[in-house]
């Protein structure tokens, strides 16, 4: 958000319905600060592609904290809505020695 990029995730992706690695990838994004905002891909409110949102929101709060995640699903979508800046709080579970992990092929 600093230099005007927002990161989005899926909320399928956080709770891992897309599998482990898309799971940890989401982690390892939302640890570095580069996720702003969790969402859905829904195309059904049942099956692979369900909302889940309170779902990612509760396990994005044991990466970055509550007040973050809270964040990432509803304030942040709602700033944008209504043309606003977005605002998230610190990340309150900062992991220390990941850094860009992420991006390097094991």
């Amino acid at each position: 958000a600093q230099r005007g990029i927002l990161g989005q995730i899926t909320s399928t992706s956080v709770v891992g319905n897309f599998g482990p690695e898309a799971k940890r990838s989401a982690i390892s994004l939302m640890e570095q600060g580069l996720v702003h905002i969790i969402a859905s891909d829904t195309h059904r409110s049942t099956g692979p592609r369900a909302p889940l949102l309170a779902e990612a929101m509760t396990e994005a709060a044991k990466t970055v904290g509550y007040d973050r995640a809270e964040a990432m699903v509803y304030s942040a979508p709602k700033a944008i809505l209504d043309g606003e800046p977005v605002y998230l709080p610190d990340i309150a579970n900062q992991s220390k020695g990941r850094g860009w992990r992420f991006w390097k092929r094991t």
